[in-house]
């Protein structure tokens, strides 16, 4: 999971690229009155594409830092299997002593 996070983060970080090139490109072949109508919406598209990317980047920096924690945690199946067996043997005294007193 580690590794697909970084290997997307890298392809959108290449594909915001490709688009900034295409837009520079657009730029210098389009008309000046083409630049003008259209620079708005590039605008708005940039504009969004880069709080998308913020956005992920800072999902992306939560779940490994999540990650680490858990990664790090100990197993936690001995403690469960020793609770669920002293568990056990608390339900087995209990029986125990009812049937005494009856």
């Amino acid at each position: 999971a580690v590794v697909s996070t970084q290997s997307t983060g890298d392809e959108a970080e290449a594909g915001r690229k490709r688009l900034i090139e295409m837009s520079k490109e657009f730029k210098k072949a389009a008309p000046d009155e083409t630049r003008k109508c259209v620079a708005p919406l590039m605008k708005a598209f940039q504009g969004e594409i880069d709080s998308l990317t913020k956005r992920s980047k800072g999902a992306e920096a939560s779940f490994l830092s999540l990650y680490r924690k858990i990664g790090d945690a100990p197993d936690p199946t001995p403690v469960l299997d020793q609770a669920i067996a002293n568990r056990q043997k608390l339900s087995s005294m209990t029986d125990l002593e009812l049937e005494k007193k009856q």
